[in-house]
């Protein structure tokens, strides 16, 4: 690395430091997510405790170098990603922001974007940084309704489960209580 990359990696460092100082914290989420990439996994050290702990429908991951290995493979694939925040709830040190997250990958869907909503609820530590981060969302949406083979099956067994609902609702439509 010759010197002039190391003093501008180490300028781009000082000053997303200063501007997350100026930032809130809702701000500090929102901007990470929406410019994390695979070339900028190193927003996360601004966010992140190194002792931290990530969990979503896909699993959990334990420390800030596991989590950066598990965004690096997450996001390898994903040509396009766009986030829209619509409300956030704030008490104290926990965050839940809720998302739309829209997303574009040539595994799924046909390579066409989709989208996701979801919820993340993010703890903050003592020293201002995220110790823990969970996302929830509809895993089927997400994953099983876009994969070719899946889709297929996911499909049918909706169709199953709606056809079951409706003979229940049917039949409860049918019954008479008696006092």
């Amino acid at each position: 690395m010759t010197a002039l990359s190391l003093s501008l990696l180490l300028l781009g460092t000082m000053e997303n430091a200063d501007m997350n100082q100026e930032m809130t914290r809702s701000e500090r989420i929102r901007y990470t997510f929406t410019e994390v990439r695979v070339d900028t996994l190193h927003l996360l050290d601004d966010l992140y405790a190194e002792e931290m702990v990530f969990e979503d429908p896909l699993g959990k991951v334990e420390g800030l170098a596991a989590f950066k290995v598990y965004m690096e493979a997450m996001y390898q694939y994903v040509e396009e990603i766009h986030w829209e925040y619509t409300d956030e709830i704030i008490d104290g040190d926990v965050h839940a922001l809720y998302w739309t997250m829209t997303l574009r990958t040539d595994g799924l869907n046909k390579g066409r974007p989709f989208s996701v909503d979801g919820t993340s609820r993010i703890v903050f530590g003592e020293d201002d940084k995220v110790i823990a981060h969970r996302d929830y969302f509809d895993m089927g949406a997400y994953i099983y309704e876009r994969a070719p083979v899946v889709r297929w099956f996911v499909k049918f067994v909706k169709r199953r489960l709606h056809k079951a609902v409706e003979e229940v609702q049917a039949s409860a439509r049918n019954v008479e209580i008696r006092e």
